[in-house]
């Protein structure tokens, strides 16, 4: 972030062999995040985020923006990296030149900007920010404000592409590393105060068999085979339950099972409950 550095006395010590040592305060505008330039030379050799900014459709008119959907993208990217989470954090952000220089902003100062209100400040602001994070996948041309809509079906295929190109050989082993710890939030926000990452389907297992459900919850290799029977048949009685209330549906050719849309509902319903305690429909099922 951009410090301000108004102060220009000058603060003498003691001398060092003959020599003056002294502090002055004169250094102009500074910066907190030079560690950003780093990732800046990952990017250019990467062009992750540049690749990454094709997922969207930009709906706005072009010749009446300051902010393109890339630098946009970057503003935002590079600003979590850095620690800047909050997008309130831009109104002081926005000003930094560092931040327009990972931006590519051709002038950092922002002296080039239309309106005399933002000269000075070449990114954009939070509001600006917001609508892009909170524009609906159905928003289109005809919308008000938010006219930059993501892709989710490049969105999913970006994620893959980028991985496949980290690799320059196939990899031996893909470990996937699903952690479902209920964090709280710093600051108890609001609606935000637990880690929900698993609604978003990141922790989703849509095509679980019988036996790999077994496994995972009654994977004791100290049980005798016969209590293994019992463990697996009560999994079985509580698919047959899933499916009767169309809870899960069987994938076609198959012995897997997927989560159905009302599952998805009713899952997500009970994770958010504040106590997580299920509601009624999922206790009269499991």
């Amino acid at each position: 972030m951009k410090v301000k550095t108004g102060c220009t006395d000058a603060i003498a010590y003691q001398e060092l062999s003959g020599r003056k040592v002294i502090s002055q305060f004169n250094g102009g505008q500074i910066t907190t995040d030079a560690g950003g330039l780093l990732l800046r030379e990952i990017e250019q050799a990467r062009g992750f985020m540049k690749e990454f900014s094709k997922c969207f459709s930009d709906y706005r008119d072009q010749e009446a923006i300051e902010h393109t959907v890339e630098e946009l993208l970057f503003q935002r990217i590079y600003g979590i990296a850095l620690g800047y989470e909050d997008l309130n954090d831009h109104d002081q952000l926005r000003i930094d030149p560092l931040l327009a220089v990972l931006c590519k902003k051709k002038d950092p100062t922002g002296q080039d900007r239309r309106s005399k209100n933002e000269k000075g400040k070449a990114l954009a602001g939070k509001s600006t920010l917001n609508r892009l994070e909170l524009t609906p996948a159905e928003a289109g041309k005809e919308s008000r404000y938010k006219k930059i809509v993501y892709q989710g079906e490049k969105i999913e295929r970006f994620f893959v592409d980028a991985f496949l190109r980290s690799h320059q050989e196939k990899p031996e082993r893909i470990v996937l590393d699903l952690d479902a710890t209920d964090d709280p939030i710093h600051g108890s926000q609001e609606v935000t105060r637990v880690f929900e990452a698993v609604l978003d389907g990141a922790h989703r297992i849509t095509g679980s068999r019988n036996k790999d459900v077994r496994n995972q919850l009654f994977g004791d290799n100290t049980r005798s085979p016969e209590e293994k029977k019992k463990a697996s048949s009560k999994i079985t009685r509580i698919i047959r339950k899933l499916r009767a209330h169309r809870l899960i549906s069987k994938i076609p050719r198959s012995t897997r099972y997927k989560v159905t849309e009302k599952g998805y509902r009713i899952l997500g319903a009970s994770l958010r409950m504040k106590k997580k305690s299920l509601p009624a429909t999922m206790k009269n099922v499991a």
